[in-house]
């Protein structure tokens, strides 16, 4: 979940897991929240399903999963380390990590 809020967090929203019971029975959810300039709360949270299935913890757990299989074996996971490794390297905040990494070098 914190590499899918450090991608969230480009469009000023982050994603929390909710946990828990309610009227008896087992919550495992999940809800966006908008986010300032400042990466400070600014709206209430909007259940996943409102975006649908795809949008849920299981889907996107299911999706995680996948996608870490399939990029044991694509080339592409090694540009993607360097450029992580090197931007970790060269910088010291989130905001200046974001610039570092951001392909067209605008935020």
């Amino acid at each position: 979940m914190g590499s899918y809020n450090a991608l969230l967090s480009l469009f000023n929203i982050t994603a929390e897991e909710v946990k828990g019971e309610r009227n008896g029975q087992t919550v495992n959810g999940l809800v966006y929240v908008a986010l300032d300039e400042n990466g400070n709360k600014a709206s209430n949270p909007f259940k996943a399903s409102l975006f649908g299935k795809d949008a849920g913890v299981a889907q996107l757990q299911k999706h995680f999963e996948q996608s870490k299989e399939k990029m044991k074996s694509n080339p592409a996971i090694l540009v993607l380390k360097n450029t992580v490794e090197l931007a970790m390297h060269m910088t010291s905040n989130e905001r200046d990590f974001k610039k570092a990494t951001d392909r067209t070098g605008h935020q």
